[in-house]
C-alpha cells in the first residue's frame, strides 16, 4: 500500500519528535511544544519563552531545540518548525497544558512581537503581522476570523489585486 505524502510527512514528524524526547527527555520537549506556537522562532523569542512558562528547564534546551531536526534555520537568526512537526508539538502541548496555556502564549506574543518587532521595514512588518496572527487564530479564533475577512473586504473593494494574492498564498498554502 503506497503512503501519501501527508502520511509520509506525519511519520517523520513522529520520528523527529520521539527521536528529541529520547535524546534530550520531557522538559527539553515541553519546551519544543512551547516553541511550535510562533510561525517563526528567534533565539531571543525562545529564550523569553524559556523564562516566562518553564524556567525548570536546563537553559541549553532553546539552544538545543533551535539546532535539532525539528527547526530549520530560514534567515539570520530565524527558524522555524515544519508544519506536521508544528502540529504535532501544539497538539502535545494543548493536552499537556490546556487551552489556558495556548491563551498566555498568545498575548505573550502580541506583547513580545508590539516591543520587538518594531522596524518599519516591510519584511519585519510582515513577520509581526504573521506572529499577530498566529496569536489571534489560536487565542481569539473569532476575532482572527472577523478581522480576516475586513482585510479581505477592504483589499477586494480597493481592487488590490496583488496583496490579495498574498494574503491568499499566506493563508492557503
Amino acid at each position: 500500500m503506497a503512503t501519501t505524502n501527508q502520511e509520509r510527512e506525519k511519520r517523520i514528524a513522529v520520528e523527529r519528535i520521539v527521536g528529541f524526547a529520547k535524546q534530550f527527555g520531557e522538559a527539553h520537549l515541553n519546551l519544543a511544544c512551547h516553541a511550535a506556537f510562533p510561525l517563526v522562532l528567534t533565539p531571543d523569542l525562545l529564550y523569553q519563552i524559556w523564562a516566562t512558562f518553564i524556567p525548570e528547564t536546563p537553559w541549553a534546551a532553546v539552544a538545543r531545540v533551535l539546532l535539532s531536526r525539528l527547526c530549520r534555520q530560514v534567515g539570520y537568526e530565524m527558524y522555524e518548525m515544519d508544519i506536521p512537526v508544528r502540529n504535532l508539538l501544539l497538539r502535545e502541548l494543548k493536552e499537556q497544558f490546556g487551552q489556558q496555556r495556548l491563551e498566555e502564549l498568545g498575548a505573550f506574543l502580541i506583547d513580545y512581537v508590539a516591543q520587538q518587532l518594531t522596524e518599519y521595514d516591510p519584511a519585519t512588518q510582515d513577520l509581526r503581522e504573521a506572529q499577530e496572527w498566529t496569536a489571534l487564530a489560536y487565542t481569539q479564533p473569532a476575532e482572527a476570523g472577523r478581522k480576516l475577512a475586513e482585510v479581505l473586504s477592504e483589499t477586494v473593494k480597493g481592487e488590490n489585486i496583488d496583496k490579495l494574492k498574498e494574503l491568499s498564498a499566506r493563508w492557503l498554502s
